[in-house]
């Protein structure tokens, strides 16, 4: 089955999912104590690609 969408939805729901990835990342990073702003490149650059 395909259903088509008018371009302002389809933006709106790309613009919904960009937004609970970067949430979830975020909620991700806070668990394992990545949120810091004292993160240094080093410490940055051994944490998950997919982050």
């Amino acid at each position: 089955m395909l259903v088509q969408l008018p371009e302002e939805q389809t933006q709106e729901i790309q613009q919904m999912i960009a937004t609970l990835i970067k949430s979830e990342i975020h909620h991700f990073k806070e668990d394992i104590g990545a949120d810091s702003t004292f993160l240094n490149k080093k410490t940055d650059l051994q944490l998950p690609r997919y982050l």
